[in-house]
């Protein structure tokens, strides 16, 4: 991947050389040095790197990948922080006295450990040792050979203050300065030095930075000492990132310097080692921080690092208000909808009128509004019976079951117009439900003591006193409690015996779970199999202590007499 972006970069680089003219009133522009550093990294490298840093300054490291092996973590923190990583071979060898098998071995042996230790596959700018060369060396490189146009002599003197004076006495607008990160008085003397090349007008870069924006098409084999062409383009720019609301999220499109390549993250990495190479605008559904770069060359010839912070919120799915038969959804976002079963989509109608929806046909609507998610697809159905829910589907096995009860006034939606057929049926609940199914009469005449955690409503005082219901045996009836399935086959057996209702021999069981069974409900769970309305799972198992849920009560119910259909 690396490999390919850097060829990428490369073809857009040479692409992207054309002088630009200065316009009246722009800035005279920088003058521009190239300081390069050899035969490192080493112990002081550190240090120079921190230099660098504090002045914002970019320059470039000709690495012996000897040395590079030795200090990898050096080679990739100067790789990161934008300064070129650059060979001067493996192990300093002239390279006029070698083989051409020879030659390669040091270039490549070099390029490898460069990879490794920057995470790329990249072209590396070569300076031969001692700078030496000759036409086989040349035919060899694989990449622009660097010479220098100032000497400081820093190996030679090891004096900080001798470095600084040459440096400044020979630097001028395209010079290629020479020195060595190996000593610490070069370190010393060339950090003085960019103090104060900085405060004449010279901006500091790296050699593929210099001959950019010299205008100068790097070859291969072809050896550069310095770069006094008159052509001035400027430094490469951060990308620019904007964000517009659209509907589905936020669409973020990217501008650069033409001709610059530009990477991107969404993911909280850095786009120099993770980044996708922009191409057109894209749209965000979450939130997250996007960081770019841009580069004509990822090798010291990038920008500084723009990020923008984006927020993506979900639109809130459509509230559905019945009125008169019609149909209205509540918001201020757009909404659109289907009755085909399909999700809708930003395509499908707007929901902007109220609508009339037939019986046996279901409305589906989403909010789409700029800058958001669209939001969850809302569901209103009108069943066959003509109730009105946003929790059923035609398509629900306990469709007909729900229509039956609701018809017949046994169970009730509630004020959202959910059925909830998932949730458990409560102690409670269930009482209410089998007094409703009794037709509701009037309680037995009786002092019933009341509950510690419930009132005594007529539903409960028609239970207890009929032997439907009782407490749990500690004063409390706990009306809030999950019914199970063996707990309602109990609270059954006791109504259809209070109604007088001729009762089957409880059937032998054959279930899986028999265990399972508590001793009370014994007879209760058998009568109820006799009768057909509970029914083992396709695994022969009753589970008599899962919770019964609504949908479950309402198949139960619907099998009744009186019941609207038969399922």
């Amino acid at each position: 991947m690396k490999r390919l972006l850097s060829l990428l970069l490369l073809c857009l680089l040479l692409l992207s050389l054309a002088p630009a003219a200065l316009a009246d009133g722009d800035p005279e522009p920088a003058k521009l040095v190239a300081v390069t550093f050899d035969d490192g990294p080493g112990p002081y490298t550190s240090r120079l790197l921190d230099g660098l840093e504090d002045r914002g300054a970019k320059v470039t490291f000709f690495m012996l990948g000897s040395c590079a092996e030795r200090y990898r973590e050096i080679v990739e923190r100067a790789y990161l922080e934008g300064h070129q990583i650059a060979s001067h071979t493996y192990s300093h060898t002239l390279l006029t006295k070698l083989s051409a098998a020879g030659i390669k071995d040091e270039i490549s042996s070099t390029a490898a450990v460069l990879d490794a230790a920057t995470g790329t596959s990249g072209r590396y700018y070569l300076r031969p040792p001692y700078g030496g060369y000759n036409s086989t060396v040349l035919s060899l490189a694989g990449a622009p050979v660097i010479y220098w146009s100032v000497d400081t002599l820093d190996w030679k003197y090891r004096n900080a203050d001798t470095v600084y004076r040459n440096i400044l006495d020979a630097a001028h607008d395209g010079s290629i300065v020479l020195l060595h990160d190996i000593h610490a008085t070069s370190v010393d003397g060339a950090l003085r030095a960019i103090d104060t090349l900085i405060d004449r007008g010279y901006e500091l870069v790296t050699v593929s930075e210099l001959l950019r924006r010299k205008g100068v098409s790097p070859e291969e084999g072809v050896v550069y000492f310095n770069c006094r062409e008159a052509t001035q383009l400027p430094p490469v720019s951060a990308p620019v990132i904007a964000a517009d609301p659209v509907i589905g999220g936020v669409k973020i499109s990217m501008k650069a310097d033409p001709g610059a390549a530009i990477l991107y993250t969404t993911d909280g990495q850095d786009p120099l080692y993770h980044g996708t190479a922009y191409r057109e605008a894209f749209t965000l559904a979450s939130s997250c921080t996007v960081r770019a770069i841009a580069a004509f060359d990822l090798n010291g010839g990038r920008s500084a690092e723009a990020s923008l912070d984006v927020a993506v919120s979900r639109a809130p799915a459509p509230e559905f208000i019945l009125n008169g038969g019609l149909v209205l959804a509540a918001g201020k976002e757009v909404m659109r909808y289907t009755t085909d079963g399909s999700d809708p989509s930003a395509d499908s109608p707007f929901l902007d009128a109220p609508l009339e929806l037939p019986r046996g046909a279901e409305l589906r609507a989403a909010s789409f509004a700029p800058g958001y998610t669209v939001s969850p697809t809302a569901l209103l159905t009108c069943t066959p019976a003509g109730h009105f829910l946003t929790d059923v589907r035609l398509s629900d096995w306990f469709t007909g079951a729900v229509d039956a009860v609701l018809s017949r006034g046994l169970m009730e939606a509630d004020a959202q117009l959910r059925f909830r057929p998932g949730d458990a049926v409560t102690r409670a609940e269930a009482v209410d439900i089998l007094y409703r199914l009794a037709g509701r009469p009037e309680p037995p005449l009786a002092d019933w003591p009341l509950f510690s955690d419930t009132d005594n409503t007529p539903a409960l005082l028609w239970a207890c006193g009929s032997g439907v219901a009782a407490g749990c045996g500690d004063g409390a009836f706990r009306p809030g409690d999950p019914l199970t399935r063996e707990q309602f086959a109990t609270l059954y057996y006791g109504f259809l015996r209070a109604s007088g209702a001729a009762l089957p021999e409880p059937s032998a069981f054959t279930f899986s779970d028999v265990g399972d069974i508590d001793e009370y409900a014994l007879v209760p769970l058998g009568t109820m199999v006799a009768l057909g309305v509970l029914h083992g799972d396709p695994d022969g198992a009753l589970a008599p202590l899962s919770p019964l849920t609504r949908a479950q009560l309402a198949a139960i119910l619907s099998q009744l007499p009186g019941s609207a259909e038969q399922p």
